[in-house]
C-alpha cells in the first residue's frame, strides 16, 4: 500500500513538473515569436499606416459632426 501511494506522490509530482516545464516552454516561445515581430519592419509599416487610416476616419468624422451642428 505504501509502495503504491509512493508511486502515485512520485507520477503526481512529475506531471507537475512537466506541465510546469511546458508552461516555461511556452512562455519563452511565444516571447521569441512576440519579440521578432515587433522588430519587423513590415508589421510596424502596416500598423503605422492602418493607425494613420483609423485617425482620418476620425478625423473626418468629427469634421462631418461639426457641420452638421452648423
Amino acid at each position: 500500500m505504501e509502495d503504491h501511494e509512493a508511486a502515485l506522490k512520485t507520477w503526481g509530482l512529475q506531471q507537475k513538473n512537466q506541465r510546469k516545464q511546458l508552461l516555461q516552454a511556452d512562455i519563452l516561445t511565444n516571447n521569441s515569436v512576440y519579440k521578432a515581430l515587433s522588430d519587423e519592419e513590415e508589421l510596424y509599416a502596416y500598423k503605422q499606416n492602418m493607425a494613420r487610416n483609423l485617425m482620418k476616419l476620425q478625423a473626418d468624422s468629427f469634421y462631418k459632426k461639426q457641420q452638421q451642428m452648423l
